[in-house]
């Protein structure tokens, strides 16, 4: 499996690239903060990730995408520059790399991402096309099973992956798997960093970065309790997406594997997976780690700013938020708002500190920037105020009675039915205990006017409402779980402000903290083994071949821009090509024009359609009537390439532009 940047030349390109945007990094992270020597360089990178790719985001409104990335980094260095302004050329030059953290860091990357070489899970069929489209130049991105619309997303990593693509050549499924173990990485050394800092404790530090790594809900414990209780647990339950492909009933889905495509050569066990608290050696989704990595960013930086430069460089990152996840900001500016009301009420005036009156004020600008500059929170926006525009998305929300929590496998679990509430719990996991000191946390956070740690903790403690809500848009109930914001934030800090509380209290509790821990971190831990294996068996995806590569690697953005290619398997094409097509409403519902297409693909309909090229396969292609297949010995049809291998497979790529129909 072909891994390598292919050239020297790419290699120059990336190596210069990077170190653009590596050394602006560690200059911002030097003197936009008052950080110490050791958290320097790491913080340093992933800041520079951060700016970067938010800043190529800006940038592609104005220019063409290869300028854009490059001018992304150099303004990511200049930014640097100016900050380091007026100091000695010996001090800017000085930089001293933690060796630890270095290795760990090299060796993490590594294993993720070979890891991900290995899987082909989470929706590869929507994030591979809209990668290989964005490395094109397709940005803001665009639905690529119908161009016309646009595809508010959460790409903030793939536009990451995509500079990786476009500047180095890697192929789509390699440049995200890279990115991933970046982010994954950086999950872990920064983990350790934060922690270590609140515990003052070396030990702390890294059972956080463990905890960070495994922790998650603990539905194998269903696997302890009679079957007569799991049946009962399961009354009335109906399991949602994977779930309901995994088993009719809560009692069938927990002794069977995983109901997905892609997994690699062991399979998951559905009772290790989880539908609301995901490990992070399970983050292998289009933006990977990399939302908890900004948020550590945050924490490692909001007590320490250099004056007005880490005011600044706070509102780039609360503005890049915006590209991974809305729910963030919105609850962390409900969050804010509770604040002031809380310390209104307690001054009894609205003379409030003018350090509280800042922070609103850097968070205001971060969602106002983070607001124009597009994303999924934009185009919601657009279509509410214009009945007219075109979406990709749809955003609803209902209110729910009764009261749920909602298991992006499990369904929806009322709170009012005691089988589904201990199910629901269960699926949340021990993290929930902690909750009471997150809140003890955020209050002497809010006493000692640390505005940022309290009002994030507001933000937590307001998102256990989300209970009484259900998501209604496009993307179904199972993405509720996503505005449950009090888990991942009990999750952060279950460690550190565990440690505390049992540091000064006798040893049976200590012993209890490590068993809850344990408890918490097994599921992490199996199913961070059983993906080793995959790292000895990489995968394009499921629905590429070693034939589609070849094409990609002489065919990719090579076609006239704009043109539709018509592929029997609809997310092949736009990852091969970066082109797309016209075939679907939606990732899962096809159009019918598209239907009656595929039932006869043959030249002129294809043209007619809209589609000057066709992709075939050998198995669709032995799929097409004798009479179709023979229509494209017309003359109007070109073969562009045809390629064969030893199975004789084979891929066939066919111009039909000049398929006129006949008048």
């Amino acid at each position: 499996m072909n891994f390598v940047i292919r050239n020297l030349n790419d290699f120059l390109i990336l190596g210069s690239w990077a170190i653009l945007w590596l050394t602006g990094g560690y200059w911002i992270a030097r003197f936009a903060f008052r950080l110490p020597e050791k958290l320097q360089v790491f913080t340093g990178m992933a800041l520079g990730i951060i700016i970067n790719t938010w800043l190529a985001n800006l940038l592609t409104f104005i220019l063409p995408v290869d300028a854009a990335f490059w001018a992304a980094a150099g303004l990511t260095l200049l930014l640097g520059v100016l900050f380091a302004w007026g100091k000695p050329l010996r001090v800017l030059l000085t930089c001293s790399i933690p060796l630890g953290q270095a290795v760990t860091f090299l060796l993490l990357t590594y294993i993720f991402t070979m890891v991900s070489r290995g899987l082909a899970i989470y929706d590869d069929y929507a994030h591979l096309p809209t990668l290989s489209m964005m490395a094109a130049g397709d940005l803001p991105p665009h639905f690529p099973l119908d161009p016309t619309v646009p595809y508010g997303y959460h790409y903030f990593l793939m536009l990451f992956a995509a500079q990786w693509m476009r500047l180095g050549g890697l192929y789509p499924w390699n440049a995200l798997d890279l990115v991933r173990g970046i982010s994954f990485a950086l999950l872990i050394i920064l983990s350790y960093s934060w922690v270590e800092r609140l515990t003052f404790n070396k030990l702390g530090g890294l059972l956080g970065a463990m905890f960070s790594a495994f922790a998650m809900g603990t539905r194998w414990i269903l696997l302890l309790l009679p079957a007569g209780v799991i049946n009962w647990l399961g009354q009335g339950m109906e399991l949602i997406g994977s779930g309901r492909l995994t088993g009719a009933t809560l009692s069938e889905a927990l002794s069977r594997s995983w109901g997905i495509e892609g997994a690699g050569p062991i399979d998951y066990p559905f009772a290790f997976v989880n539908g609301i608290n995901t490990p992070a050696v399970m983050n292998h989704g289009p933006n990977g780690s990399i939302g908890i990595v900004l948020v550590l960013l945050l924490f490692l930086t909001f007590n320490r700013w250099n004056g007005w430069r880490g005011a600044l460089v706070t509102v780039f990152l609360l503005a890049a938020t915006m590209l991974i996840s809305e729910t963030l900001i919105i609850l962390l500016l409900a969050g804010f708002g509770l604040v002031i009301v809380c310390e209104a009420l307690r001054k009894r005036s609205l003379r409030l500190p003018a350090n509280l009156w800042m922070w609103l004020g850097v968070i205001l600008a971060g969602s106002l920037i983070g607001f124009i500059q597009g994303g999924a929170l934009l185009d919601i926006a657009t279509s509410a105020l214009d009945s007219e525009a075109v979406s990709y998305q749809t955003v609803g929300f209902r209110a729910a009675w009764p009261p749920a929590i909602v298991s992006a496998h499990l369904g929806v679990l009322s709170i009012l039915k005691p089988g589904q509430l201990i199910v629901g719990l269960i699926e949340i996991g021990p993290v929930l205990l902690v909750l009471p000191l997150f809140a003890a946390f955020g209050w002497k956070a809010f006493r000692a006017g640390r505005w940022f740690e309290a009002g994030l903790v507001a933000s937590g403690l307001i998102s256990l409402i989300m209970v009484f809500v259900e998501f209604s848009g496009s993307t179904g109930v199972r993405n509720t779980s996503r505005m449950y914001q009090f888990i991942g934030l009990c999750s952060m800090f279950f460690v550190p402000l565990v440690w505390m509380w049992v540091t000064h209290r006798r040893d049976i509790w200590k012993i209890l903290a490590s068993i809850t821990m344990m408890v918490i971190m097994f599921g992490g831990v199996l199913l961070a083994a059983i993906q080793l294996p995959a790292i000895q068996q990489p995968v394009f995806s499921y629905f590429l071949s070693d034939l589609d590569v070849q094409m990609e690697r002489d065919y990719w953005n090579k076609l006239e821009p704009d043109v539709l290619i018509f592929d029997p398997i609809v997310s092949r094409s736009p990852v091969i090509f970066a082109r797309g097509s016209n075939a679907n409403f939606t990732w899962y519902a096809s159009k019918p024009e598209w239907e009656a297409l595929a039932q006869s693909p043959e030249p002129r309909a294809l043209n007619t359609g809209g589609y000057s090229y066709a992709y075939f396969d050998q198995v669709s292609w032995d799929e097409l009537t004798p009479a179709v297949q023979e229509s494209f010995q017309d003359p109007c049809v070109r073969i562009v390439n045809e390629i064969e291998d030893w199975r004789h497979d084979f891929r066939k790529l066919l111009d039909v532009s000049n398929c006129k129909v006949e008048n």
